[in-house]
């Protein structure tokens, strides 16, 4: 036991050697519990991987000191940090460096469990491995597409629920879907944005789909359907969670509404896991196991167990752990000596980061007001006078953002806002032909009218140009936008952001001012153009972090190679090991085919049975009305494995490891 508990406490620490920096930004930002942070969830899974282990602790500790095949572990092991180490330092010269940093950890654990342990086990620890996965949810601008679309169709859908109930239209508003409710002679909008779209519920409900899939004792593509009837039943489920809370609003007022609100989504997860029981129990008719089944000892268990077996020979129980041996040695030596290289390798991988003067970087993102950002994002452009707007509260809430700050621009000695221009700064991409044009299409719903959308070169990216008339509007519309990547101060970290720089004013107004001598759009793409140089400039000079990397460019661009030839190793043992299992099979079988018909009846009744421990051939004996002691078959089991026609194995029934015989006989040839 003293064994397992040191291995375990070596890759522990050596996964918080490698990623307590990362790992301390992603927790941290778990503890933040507002209506716009996708990721609490994060913090259930340090007691789901710990239920898992303990769940799998039988099997785990019967598979602890099996050396069967000490060399491919240990290549293969290697080969998976090495693996991880090489992502974790390319990826620290990316903008998504933690992204990356959070995707290699189960690489690192299941190539430490493999060096320390045994390959085998990382199968009964796949659970874990995935559940490591979610650490990092997916990217911010997959999830606010995701987002886009189940916000148009949740919204479609509450609507035509509640139509014949209240007064209730949908229109776009903001980038996202409002459901606009008529009381008392006002119209109120309830925006459906990312946070209500149900995306944030169903990251942490599929959590809870895989849980009960693996809970499951069953066939895979059982298992499988399960978690893939979770994903439209939590849709569902959201749907009818957004329209109560619309109807306790109109019945009973926003206070009421609100405690529903905020209780509403873990009764979402509590009905979606109830419901996917039931479904796993009544339609897939699967058997949930939540604790291991323990068999009691049998006649022979004591026997063997002062014979020194570490399994009883007759039913498969364990009976006792192993002790250290040499082999630990090497595993525990290997992976200490890689414990200190990834130390080392930390302090090439994490940046140094130094900032020029009126750097975006000294901003607090999580703290700023809006006014004191002004000489920080923007900059004084001849002709104009640069002022502070507003910060836009709600579409930060509608859209998931972190800011949503508006400024102007006027000509000089002007006061009233003739070109806005804005900083919406978030994990996500939102585009405004996406709310304008694409989602309402996809659910028949009223589009803007395109008059001009285009990609214009501003320096060295592409920027969008998209002139527009919205639904039931006559007045044109015009914006220029793009996106920048950097890494942001929130709090005491930094965290990559995008950061979407807007330039927008009606088209009237520009003419009316005098800014372009007609309606012409080209007028008003020169204009923004003028406009975005100078802006664009800024931002590359004042406000881009530079970082001193230790990591020269070749090694990136040759990243793909470097990380196939890591993998070259353990293909190369893993080959050898099946060429010659293969070739100790064909020996074998050619022997069998020698055997008389009562040699080959036990090796027939192993191939014949689904789980063949000791007790289980002996009752097929009988069946077979052949009579046989407990002890003769041992024996004789002993015989065959020394002449390698079978071999012993460890497998898992229903939680408990259990030690069974299988043929070495190829049955094609």
């Amino acid at each position: 036991m003293k064994s397992i508990i040191i291995k375990s406490i070596i890759i522990i620490a050596s996964i918080i050697g490698l990623y307590h920096y990362d790992l301390s930004l992603v927790f941290s930002k778990a503890l933040t519990f507002t209506a716009g942070n996708i990721t609490n969830y994060i913090l259930i899974i340090p007691f789901l991987v710990g239920f898992v282990i303990y769940r799998e602790r039988n099997i785990l500790i019967a598979l602890a000191s099996r050396d069967k095949h000490l060399r491919l572990d240990l290549i293969t092991g290697i080969s998976l940090i090495a693996i991880a180490i090489f992502v974790y330092v390319v990826s620290s010269s990316t903008l998504y460096s933690m992204e990356y940093h959070i995707y290699t950890i189960p690489l690192f654990v299941g190539g430490s469990i493999s060096i320390l342990f045994s390959l085998k086990m990382i199968r009964h620890l796949i659970f874990v491995l995935i559940l490591l996965i979610y650490l990092q949810p997916p990217p911010g601008e997959l999830v606010a597409e995701v987002a886009a679309d189940l916000s148009w169709l949740s919204a479609s859908l509450t609507q035509y629920l509640l139509s014949s109930y209240m007064p209730i239209k949908l229109e776009t508003s903001y980038g996202a879907p409002a459901l606009v409710i008529s009381q008392n002679g006002n119209d109120i909008p309830f925006y459906v944005g990312e946070p209500s779209s149900g995306i944030h519920s169903m990251l942490s409900l599929t959590l809870f789909g895989l849980l009960v899939a693996y809970l499951s004792r069953s066939v895979l593509w059982k298992r499988v359907s399960i978690f893939m009837i979770g994903l439209p039943l939590f849709f569902i489920l959201n749907v009818f969670r957004i329209s109560i809370i619309l109807v306790i609003w109109y019945n009973f007022g926003y206070a009421a509404s609100e405690a529903f609100h905020s209780v509403s989504g873990m009764i979402m997860v509590a009905i979606g896991t109830i419901a996917l029981l039931l479904v796993g129990d009544k339609l897939l008719r699967t058997k949930i196991v939540i604790s291991p089944s323990n068999s009691n000892k049998c006649i022979l268990c004591d026997e063997h167990k002062e014979l020194g077996e570490r399994f009883c020979l007759f039913c498969g129980r364990l009976l006792s752990i192993a002790q250290f041996s040499s082999n630990d040695g090497i595993r525990i030596g290997l992976m200490i000596m890689i414990v200190i290289s990834t130390i080392i390798t930390q302090l090439y991988a994490i940046p140094i980061a130094s900032a020029k003067e009126a750097s975006i970087t000294e901003l607090d993102i999580s703290t700023i007001e809006g006014p004191e950002t002004v000489n920080y994002l923007l900059p004084q452009i001849e002709g104009w006078d640069l002022n502070y707007a507003y910060r836009d509260k709600r579409v930060e809430s509608v859209l998931n953002q972190d800011a949503a700050l508006a400024y102007r621009y006027n000509k000089d000695n002007q006061t009233r806002a003739i070109v806005y221009t804005a900083i919406q700064i978030s994990t996500g991409r939102h585009t405004w032909e996406a709310s304008m044009v694409i989602q309402p299409s996809r659910v028949g719903r009223p589009t803007a009218e395109i008059i001009e959308l285009k990609d214009i070169d501003i320096l060295d990216i592409k920027a969008r140009f998209f002139v527009y008339k919205r639904p039931n509007s006559n007045l044109t519309e015009a914006v220029l936008y793009w996106f920048e990547r950097l890494p942001l101060r929130f709090g005491t970290n930094y965290e990559e952001r995008n950061v979407q720089i807007i330039i927008w004013s009606y088209v009237d107004t520009l003419y009316k001012n005098g800014l372009i001598d007609s309606n012409d759009v080209s007028k008003v793409e020169e204009l923004y153009r003028s406009l975005a140089l100078p802006i664009k400039e800024h931002w590359n000079k004042n406000i881009n972090v530079v970082f001193e990397r230790k990591i020269s460019k070749e090694l990136i661009e040759q990243a793909p190679l470097l990380t196939g030839l890591i993998t070259i190793p353990s293909i190369i043992v893993s080959l050898y090991q099946y060429n010659n299992d293969n070739k100790e099979k064909r020996a074998v079988t050619k022997l069998y085919k020698r055997l008389s018909a009562s040699d080959k009846e036990l090796i027939d009744i192993i191939n014949s049975l689904k789980v063949a421990t000791t007790e289980n051939i002996l009752a097929e004996y009988k069946r077979l009305s052949k009579d046989m002691s407990e002890k003769e078959l041992i024996n004789k089991l002993s015989l065959a494995k020394d002449g390698g026609f079978v071999d012993d194995d460890i497998i898992n029934i229903n939680g408990e490891a259990k030690m069974i015989w299988k043929s070495n006989i190829m049955r094609n040839m």
